[in-house]
């Protein structure tokens, strides 16, 4: 992992699909006025409670009984692998990363007998989220439509709900469908 004496006061996390939808003055306001250390989805992972399909699959993709390194005091978390977090978040990721072999190991496992498990969904949560030190923010001020079932390419018909959040980015885009509405939103930055 990186040299924790590099590390920039915030990191973001954003996918080639994820574009600003606030000038960078919103930004600046936001990271300087926060209390939180972390935004970053994060809910707990547990066979025993189990409110929508997304945790079920969460359960099968992490969980796997006997092997797994997850107990009631370091439960297995998920979410939305976009985030930002503070250097504070960030130095513990790095140090637990490096102190705690067993768990990288055990999401590398999985991934190399169960093909792709999108790790990223839940590594950085389960370390984030077990460190009851850590403020962590459930939002991860990201715009998605998810009415289609997975993260909907954006259009123009979504300008309005996305000025309208608090979100600092907005996803998914495509450079043909989502071109009018990545112009307007060019316009409204200064871009």
């Amino acid at each position: 992992m990186a040299s924790k004496t590099s590390l920039p006061d915030w990191i973001f996390l954003v996918s080639a699909s994820c574009y600003p939808t606030k000038p960078s003055s919103t930004f600046l306001s936001h990271l300087e006025t926060t209390f939180y250390d972390a935004y970053i989805g994060h809910e707990l992972i547990d066979p025993n409670n189990i409110t929508r399909p997304w945790h079920q699959t969460c359960c099968e993709r992490y969980l796997n009984g006997e092997n797994d390194p997850f107990n009631t005091l370091s439960p297995c978390f998920a979410g939305s692998q976009w985030f930002h977090a503070n250097r504070r978040s960030i130095e513990y990721l790095i140090n637990l990363h490096d102190r705690n072999p067993l768990l990288r190991q055990y999401y590398t496992n999985l991934e190399k007998q169960r093909g792709l498990i999108i790790p990223d969904e839940s590594y950085i949560q389960t370390i984030l989220a077990n460190n009851y030190s850590l403020s962590l923010c459930q939002d991860n001020m990201h715009f998605v439509d998810w009415t289609g079932g997975g993260p909907t390419t954006l259009e123009q018909e979504h300008l309005d709900s996305i000025r309208s959040s608090n979100c600092l980015f907005a996803r998914k885009f495509n450079t043909t469908r989502s071109a009018s509405l990545l112009e307007e939103l060019d316009r409204e930055l200064g871009i």
